[in-house]
């Protein structure tokens, strides 16, 4: 009961569109970033392939049919085959062709348009979530003054960006962890296309996605990769909740393209969401192993360990079998 109570507080922290709305109007840039993202994606790329798939598709087969029609009476005498028929049929020209001009456009039309909207997308989630981050930091001195704190909290003055090759070594396993757990979904979803494997993979997704909205304010706290997985885990119910409504835009019957297109609009509401709300309704880890009421659900643990062998691989991180051997901070 307890697991499931926390799943629904995840789900209403993704749903609070109040909180994304306040900082909106905080935030004229914040409206302007939002703007943009709709535009690239919505009126850009989801334009150009309507364009592609509902007027010049259409279009050409049109074009083909009365092409194949026209070719029909083109036989010198009565028992001459058409022109079509004599190059194997007209249906299977006519598709021939139209899936011909298809890839055609797509790879000097569609493919480039994704490209760039993809690296748009990436600028302005980053900023999207650096002004987001810096409205959840106002807010917080607000309410260390509203309760007469000079100082701030103490944990947050003792948080240090590590440097060096230990720095080096914790950005590097953050980032093999992530494309890790992204592996692990591509994998699944390939191999075990059963209702169980659907399950496990959705699964998965649900949490990738939490952790992508959440990792912003924590790299903007300064917290460690440890110290990141030992919450995500403890908090799995909760961070399952929140990544549900995201995971229900990519499972819509669309195609790749178009699924893509509505992920790239909707995830910076999630992510700003996720930094307004400061994982509030999540619990507090127990100690270093990440022990909550939920319990720890190894999510990451695939991950960590591939993330882990490949650093030893190359030399980098401690013995012991730990890559990143940091203090909870």
């Amino acid at each position: 009961m307890h697991c499931a109570a926390m799943y629904v507080k995840g789900v209403l922290a993704a749903l609070s569109l109040h909180r994304v709305a306040g900082y909106a109007r905080r935030s004229k840039r914040l409206v302007t970033l939002a703007t943009r993202c709709i535009v690239v994606n919505g009126v850009v790329f989801i334009g150009s392939l309507t364009v592609l798939d509902y007027l010049l598709a259409p279009v050409v087969g049109w074009v083909l049919d009365r092409w194949s029609t026209a070719d029909a009476g083109v036989g010198t005498g009565f028992d001459d085959p058409p022109v079509d028929e004599a190059m194997g049929g007209t249906s299977a020209g006519k598709k021939a062709t139209t899936a011909g001009f298809l890839w055609t456009m797509r790879a000097l039309w569609l493919y480039p348009t994704y490209f760039a909207s993809t690296v748009i997308n990436s600028f302005t989630a980053g900023e999207i979530a650096r002004i987001s981050c810096g409205l959840a930091r106002e807010d917080g001195a607000k309410r260390s003054r509203g309760k007469g704190e000079v100082d701030g909290d103490p944990d947050e003055q003792k948080k240090k960006t590590k440097g060096g090759l230990a720095g080096f070594a914790e950005s590097v396993y953050h980032v093999l962890i992530v494309n890790s757990l992204f592996a692990q979904i591509t994998v699944l979803s390939f191999v075990f296309t059963n209702l169980p494997g659907r399950i496990a993979t959705r699964a998965l997704q649900t949490w990738l996605y939490a952790f992508y909205c959440h990792d912003y304010l924590w790299s903007a706290e300064s917290r460690t990769p440890k110290w990141r997985l030992a919450h995500f885990e403890g908090n799995w119910a909760y961070y399952a909740g929140f990544g549900s409504p995201i995971v229900l835009i990519s499972a819509l019957n669309l195609s790749s393209f178009y699924a893509s297109a509505a992920m790239a609009m909707a995830f910076p509401v999630f992510m700003i969401a996720a930094i307004a709300g400061g994982a509030a309704g999540a619990e507090s880890t127990n100690g270093e192993g990440g022990w909550t009421r939920q319990g720890r659900f190894p999510v990451f643990h695939l991950a960590s360990e591939t993330a882990s062998s490949v650093l030893r691989l190359v030399g980098i991180g401690a013995g012991g079998g730990r890559a990143v051997k940091t203090k909870r901070e």
